[in-house]
């Protein structure tokens, strides 16, 4: 596997950082979660002129085609500097939905949405799903929709909503698109662990007509499953820029502090801990790299199996790193005014969405038969 990046994939990568530090500051964040508003229209439209809002669709879609390690190198950016705009979760995941479904109906609402005309967000989750999409009390029956759903990413800020739930005559999983306003829709948001707004929605006598049903069946839940992939793995990006960000400032850290009268760089405790941080960095980094690469095949176990074990991994090294970062800062690390502590809880918040550690090894064991074998070794 070649590990180098293109000529045009170091320009989309430096193009990120480079919009980043102009249009995006620690102070910036903070007045962010103060804020009840994520979306920025400003920075929303830069992105959008930017070409970020097609480069995760095909060209046949109105998109650039970009591939999946592409899109990687904006959410690694976006986590480097600790943004909170909502590219993954109200562009890239709704998208990756609607393109999944692959109708006439499904692609009109994604040229909306790579357009910038729309604002959508994806309800997948019930709260007490544990990630199980197919555990879900949203029910439609009679052509009427009743049920809750939960973690819906800046719910009150968008235009529509991409919900999955089940018919009550045949248990049927179905996809359908709803305005936030309608009637029948309510919705409750918070902020949540990193900083960002994440909702309740709640369908009270919905009326569901046959238009706005995307999808039903097995596709239907094909497609979520595939998108749901899709942006794990660049959650798992997200996470390594912001470990990447840590270590660095951690890094600057411990050549300026001093403490006994010498800098505590030059402890041999320190210099193990800092080097601890960036062997896993750069293990982390490469289990990305076999994420990016065999998250796209069209075989679902292999893509699943890799998804699932760059993400179990990262949820224990790179939250390490994040922890050690905190750990060499001492009290400061902890303080509101310090970024080291929202990179932490930056780190944590992604480590827990669409999967976590747990249920990815889990997965990982099942798509790989390391499940029925251990299976088999016990009851022998």
């Amino acid at each position: 596997m070649d590990f180098n990046l293109s000529s045009e994939q170091k320009m989309l990568g430096d193009s990120a950082k480079r919009y980043l530090s102009q249009n995006y500051s620690f102070d910036i964040y903070l007045d962010q979660i103060g804020s009840n508003m994520q979306i920025n229209p400003e920075r929303w439209q830069k992105m959008l002129d930017l070409g970020w809002f097609g480069l995760p669709f095909s060209e046949e879609n109105g998109g650039f085609s970009g591939s999946l390690f592409d899109v990687s190198l904006i959410a690694r950016a976006l986590g480097e500097a600790l943004s909170i705009d909502p590219y993954v979760d109200n562009i890239v995941l709704p998208g990756k939905l609607l393109e999944f479904i692959s109708s006439p109906t499904a692609d009109a609402w994604l040229k909306k949405l790579i357009d910038g005309e729309r604002t959508f967000s994806a309800a997948i989750y019930d709260v007490d799903s544990h990630y199980d999409i197919n555990h879900t009390n949203v029910i439609l029956e009679d052509g009427v929709v009743n049920g809750q759903k939960s973690f819906v990413s800046n719910v009150g800020e968008v235009d529509y909503l991409i919900c999955y739930a089940r018919e009550a005559s045949d248990e049927q999983p179905i996809l359908f698109i709803v305005a936030v306003e309608e009637e029948g829709v309510e919705y409750k948001d918070c902020r949540v662990l990193n900083g960002s707004r994440s909702g309740v929605v709640t369908f009270n006598n919905l009326e569901l007509t046959n238009d706005k049903i995307l999808c039903v069946g097995s596709d239907a839940t094909a497609a979520a499953q595939r998108a749901i992939d899709y942006v794990t793995v660049l959650e798992c990006a997200a996470m390594i820029g912001a470990a990447t960000a840590a270590y660095e400032k951690t890094l600057e850290y411990a050549k300026i502090r001093k403490q006994f009268g010498t800098h505590i760089g030059s402890f041999q405790v320190i210099q193990h801990y800092l080097v601890d941080m960036f062997v896993e960095l750069q293990q982390a980094e490469s289990m990305l790299f076999m994420a990016t690469d065999k998250g796209a095949v069209k075989d679902v176990a292999e893509s699943q199996a890799a998804i699932s074990s760059c993400k179990a991994y990262l949820c224990k090294s790179v939250v390490a790193i994040a922890q050690q970062a905190i750990q060499i800062h001492g009290g400061i690390g902890v303080t509101e005014e310090l970024d080291i502590g929202h990179y932490f809880r930056f780190i944590t918040h992604l480590s827990l969405i669409h999967g976590d550690r747990d249920f990815h090894m889990s997965r990982y064991m099942k798509r790989t038969g390391l499940e029925d074998k251990i299976c088999a070794v016990n009851m022998a």
